[in-house]
């Protein structure tokens, strides 16, 4: 009996491991490292002020974004925490996501796959000039993120399109480094 679950592993072992073997191809991990080294500076823990803008007016609040670097860096694991302000800066979550991005050399393209509310986004992103953008549509328009790195610190804004022609800013954040890399 040993021998024949043994044998039935082994079996399935081969037969999981040849689709696997070619689904890589040679030469894409090097492409990946270099799509993705430009972005190994979000890998760390981050938090500071975050300013969201509606038509009456915008509030402040705290954000927290915690990025890991997997399988030597071809994958960013996010993680964002937005709070109300508060005394003991512990305040209500208004805001709570995560993402895995990671680039996809067969497409020429980054893949983000966001997480939020319950809901689940394939975004858009592009890396142009040291500037991260990633985007989706929504009921009514599309949204879009811009990420970039300023005297060290993490810098975002967010906007919202009806018409994708004139853009409303909509989130600003400036983030500090207060943790290494993981």
């Amino acid at each position: 009996m040993r021998r024949i679950i043994a044998g039935s592993v082994a079996v399935a072992v081969m037969l999981f491991a040849v689709p696997s073997a070619d689904a890589q191809r040679p030469g894409a991990g090097a492409a990946v490292d270099s799509a993705m080294a430009p972005l190994a500076w979000l890998i760390g823990e981050w938090e500071g002020e975050a300013v969201s803008f509606s038509r009456t007016g915008s509030s402040l609040g705290t954000s927290r974004e915690s990025v890991e670097g997997r399988l030597n860096g071809r994958v960013l694991i996010m993680e964002g925490i937005g709070r109300e302000p508060s005394a003991d800066g512990k305040g209500r979550v208004v805001h709570h996501a995560a993402g895995f991005l990671t680039y996809d050399p067969e497409r020429g393209r980054y893949v983000l796959r966001a997480l939020s509310d319950g809901g689940v986004v394939d975004a858009e992103a592009t890396l142009t000039d040291g500037v991260f953008t990633w985007g989706f549509q929504v009921p009514g328009g599309r949204i879009r993120y811009h990420i970039r790195q300023v005297d060290g610190a993490w810098h975002e804004t967010g906007e919202y399109s009806a018409d994708g022609a004139t853009w409303r800013k909509m989130l600003e954040m400036k983030l500090r480094r207060v943790g290494a890399a993981r």
